[in-house]
This record gives C-alpha cells, sequence and structure tokens, in this order.
C-alpha cells in the first residue's frame, strides 16, 4: 500500500502557505505525517502537489524526512477542487492500494495501520462520535459504508469522515471514471469525498472506526489546541524517536 498526501491545497486560514508546511509545535505537518507513516511501517510516500509546488519539495529534500518521496504535480490545482488531486494520483502511480490522507491532519500511527486493514475497495477512517452541521458525517449500515456528506442526519450518521482514505484497484477504476465525467461535465468546485458519495453504490465501502484522541484536523486557528494534543501524544509514541 502506498500512502498518497493530498498537499496541493492554499492553508488560506493559515497564513497562505501550502497546508503540509504549516507547523504544529514547530514541526510542519507533512513532516507529522511522514513519521507516523513510517511509525505505521511505510518507507515511501506520494505527495501531489499544487499551490507552493516548489516550497513543499524543497522542503522536503532540505530537511529529509523518513520517508522516500515522490512528487507529483496537480497542473490544474486553482482550476478544479481537490476532487482531481486524487483522479491524478489514481491515473499516474503504479497499480495498488492507495492511501490518501489529507495534508491538514495530524494522526496516530494506529489510524493508518487500522484504515489498511479495514479491507474493501473503499476505506474511510471515521471518528464515532456526535456531529455538526459541518462533519462529513459517514452513513454505516450493516459494516459498510452506505452514504458520505456534510448533509446527512447527524442523528443517523455513525461519526465524521477524518480525511484518510484507502482506494484499491478496482476503486481507483470507479473513482477515475466517476471524476473524469464530472470534469467533463464542468464541475470544477467539488471535493474528492463528494466523487465517493457518488461511487458508494458501486464500491464495497468499508468503515475504520478512530478514536477523538488519535486525530486532528487544522482548518483554522481555533483548530490548533485540539491539534497539539494529538500532536503530544504523536511525539511521545513515535518509534523512530526522531521527535524526541
Amino acid at each position: 500500500m502506498l500512502p498518497v498526501i493530498l498537499a496541493a491545497g492554499l492553508g488560506s486560514r493559515l497564513g497562505g502557505i501550502p497546508k503540509a508546511l504549516y507547523e504544529l509545535d514547530d514541526r510542519p505537518l507533512a513532516l507529522r505525517a511522514a513519521h507516523a507513516l513510517a511509525d505505521a511501517g511505510h518507507d515511501r510516500v506520494v505527495l501531489v502537489t499544487g499551490f507552493g509546488a516548489d516550497q513543499v519539495e524543497q522542503w522536503w529534500a532540505e530537511n529529509a524526512p523518513p520517508l522516500d518521496a515522490t512528487f507529483v504535480f496537480n497542473e490544474l490545482y486553482a482550476d478544479l477542487n481537490n476532487f482531481w488531486t486524487v483522479a491524478i494520483a489514481c491515473e499516474q502511480l503504479d497499480p495498488g492500494e492507495l492511501m490518501f490522507i489529507n495534508s491538514d491532519i495530524v494522526f496516530l500511527p494506529g489510524v493508518a495501520t487500522d484504515a489498511a486493514a479495514a479491507g474493501g475497495e473503499l476505506a474511510l477512517a471515521v471518528e464515532q462520535a456526535p456531529t455538526d452541521e459541518e462533519a462529513m458525517k459517514v452513513l454505516v449500515e450493516d459494516g459498510h459504508v452506505r452514504a458520505l456528506g456534510k448533509h446527512l442526519d447527524s442523528d443517523e450518521s455513525f461519526g465524521e469522515f477524518i480525511g484518510l482514505s484507502v482506494l484499491d484497484d478496482r476503486g481507483r477504476s470507479v473513482y477515475l471514471d466517476a471524476a473524469r465525467a464530472a470534469k467533463d461535465a464542468g464541475e470544477t468546485n467539488i471535493y474528492y469525498e463528494d466523487i465517493y458519495s457518488r461511487i458508494l453504490d458501486d464500491v464495497d465501502g468499508r468503515m475504520s472506526a478512530v478514536a477523538a484522541s488519535d486525530w486532528a484536523e487544522i482548518d483554522a486557528p481555533e483548530d490548533v489546541p485540539r491539534a497539539e494534543g494529538v500532536a503530544r501524544l504523536q511525539d511521545a509514541e513515535s518509534a523512530g524517536g526522531g521527535f524526541r
């Protein structure tokens, strides 16, 4: 399985730098993701870049994170939302399972390990907890993911999708077909979660449960305190000692 960090976006509410380079306790989120993935047993990673691509590549070259990296550039990052960032990875990378990771999350290694073991053609890491209107909610029935979206009823949802997912080869193919259809139809402002939602009737969707203490998203400055708590746990658990 090959991890893929979605690093094409601009952190407009985080100082206007690439989200992957936003520092949490003096360490960029890309470095934190790399250590978590290394501790989960991975030795390679792909970063799909867009905004600030040169900055991200330069940082990686100068700081030697614990994973070998390949960079794929999304030329349409300014024209199409992140559904196309995922599509590019599905299209260009060698066959095999891909683990997609939002660049604005911090997570413990077990989150990646559990998602990799979830099975299915599409697996979503989900925090089982009450959700609000802004949460990317997940509906689970009989152990299978049936629906995904902010529009879902909070009372019926299992919890919140955290921004870490896995597609196997068939899932990649189905996703890519749907993404190309959306692009051909002139859709520009949709997210990869929208494509996931569209293909759930055609793929075997599974779910991996995540504890609230094991992950956090940083979308705005007010999210930082919770994320710092996860970062401290990550620092304490780092098997490689790179954060100590």
